[in-house]
């Protein structure tokens, strides 16, 4: 008889043992599913965001260097500026490119790349016309790239917001994770 009830207490805490390393289970796989949407925001939607506020300044940064060349074109100081600036949104272009994860995205850093190819090939004619002195005054030099300039304000924005809506709902699933990790936690365990 002591042996039988030895035994049902036994069993009672083995169902206990069990109960509690199926939770420990759960809260393991809701960690690692966390751990996986921490990664996604870290690597792809934060990069993305910085990488588009790089490419938002330098736009900004040609401007001024392009009313820089028409006062100094000699200036090697501005030609090297100028250079730096391209160089800088060419890299995050293509830091963009690899770290867009769905075919939307992909597509709006694919039409940022295209405005931003006519931007380049409109300042690069702009500058060849302060050269050839046909540009003279800051208002010409502006009104000749605003128009490319606002389109590719126009798609850093677009991407920005798409950006911050993924970053919003990566945020929430992962808010939802931790939370069912804690009742399950709670409720194994507890």
């Amino acid at each position: 008889m002591r042996k039988r009830i030895g035994a049902k207490i036994l069993g009672v805490f083995i169902l206990i043992l069990l109960i509690c390393l199926a939770g420990i289970g759960m809260v393991g796989y809701c960690v690692h599913e966390m751990d996986g949407i921490n990664e996604k925001i870290g690597g792809d939607y934060l990069n993305s965001i910085e990488q588009l506020d790089s490419i938002s300044l330098k736009v900004s940064d040609l401007q001024q260097y392009l009313k820089d060349y028409m006062l100094s074109a000699e200036d090697e100081a501005v030609k090297s500026s100028i250079t730096v600036s391209q160089d800088g949104i060419q890299s995050s272009l293509k830091s963009l490119a690899g770290s867009a994860s769905d075919k939307e995205q992909k597509e709006a850093v694919s039409k940022l790349q295209d405005s931003y190819n006519i931007y380049l090939e409109t300042y690069t004619q702009a500058m060849g016309e302060i050269e050839a002195g046909e540009l003279m005054g800051t208002a010409e030099v502006d009104e000749r790239v605003a128009e490319v300039t606002d389109a590719v304000k126009a798609n850093i924005q677009s991407l920005s917001v798409r950006n911050a809506g993924h970053l919003s709902d990566s945020c929430r699933t992962n808010k939802k994770g931790y939370q069912r990790a804690w009742l399950y936690c709670a409720g194994n365990c507890g």
